[in-house]
């Protein structure tokens, strides 16, 4: 059977549960909105009331939550040989529990790398900066993320997991659980979880830093879930203030649709990449 032949099996067999799992998650994320800001702070608002930038959030958050990636990423990396696993973690630690955690601080290793280089290297930053470019918080500003830095992501993140022959039910389980924190840290909420937060699991806070004007924020918190990562690679923030805002300086996205931040984001993509195979400049400018 080819791989065309299997996309074709796995669409006929996809009972499209984990898209009713991820409604369900963000009506979960809905509900501890409404208890935890003022009404007009929430997502639900927004999402009646946008911005330019909650446009762009909604419009292509729907892309990726419909599971069609979910789909073409569980038929390459899980269904074929074109990666076969070489190591079965399973084979080594019986307990599923532990197994999972496993592939979660494996996942998170490998998320905080790329994040790190999409903030390091300019024309990967030129993608990246799609991202940071919104100027709201809601809980589906998580995916608001170029194309092309998805495939990418997918490439670096999940081929590991193939590798150690992580299975596609645990595939799932791992977007789902993601996809649930990354919600909330999306979120304008100004919980920081405590000793939690600082420690164990990043907050709504402290990723909102991440996403800050502040210079003094500036490339720190790249951690998905785990703060250890950036403690243990000298990128956690360690100051007291907070920002209210979010965004890019010199943001020129959100003001004439998707399609055209989608494009021209492409193009200075492409431009930086050649200008840094001729002049070796790779580290992106506002690091210079």
């Amino acid at each position: 059977m080819n791989i065309l032949e299997k996309c074709e099996t796995v669409i006929r067999q996809y009972d499209f549960s984990s898209i009713i799992a991820g409604v369900i998650t963000l009506t979960i994320c809905i509900i501890l909105e409404l208890f935890a800001l003022p009404f007009r702070q929430t997502s639900l608002y927004k999402f009646f009331h946008p911005s330019k930038s909650i446009v762009t959030d909604l419009i292509i958050a729907p892309m990726y939550m419909l599971g069609i990636f979910s789909i073409i990423k569980t038929v390459f990396f899980f269904e074929t040989n074109i990666l076969p696993a070489k190591f079965h973690v399973a084979d080594h630690v019986q307990s599923p529990w532990l197994q999972f955690f496993i592939y979660l601080v494996i996942v998170d290793f490998f998320n905080y790398w790329i994040h790190w280089f999409h903030h390091q290297i300019e024309f990967l930053w030129q993608i990246h900066k799609f991202h940071h470019a919104a100027v709201d918080f809601i809980l589906l500003t998580g995916n608001r993320i170029h194309p092309l830095e998805r495939i990418i992501h997918n490439l670096v993140v999940f081929i590991p997991l193939r590798f150690i022959g992580a299975p596609a039910e645990t595939y799932v389980l791992l977007v789902l659980v993601i996809t649930v924190i990354d919600e909330m840290q999306h979120s304008i909420v100004n919980w920081d979880l405590g000793w939690i937060g600082r420690n164990i699991f990043f907050s709504p806070v402290g990723h909102r830093i991440h996403h800050s004007k502040e210079l003094e924020h500036w490339d720190k918190n790249f951690g998905d879930i785990f703060v250890f990562w950036d403690k243990m690679f000298g990128t956690y923030y360690r100051g007291k203030k907070i920002n209210t805002e979010v965004g890019v300086t010199q943001n020129w996205f959100n003001r004439h649709g998707i399609i055209f931040d989608l494009i021209h984001s492409t193009y200075l993509s492409i431009k930086e990449f050649n200008e840094s195979v001729f002049s070796g400049r790779w580290k992106a400018r506002h690091l210079r």
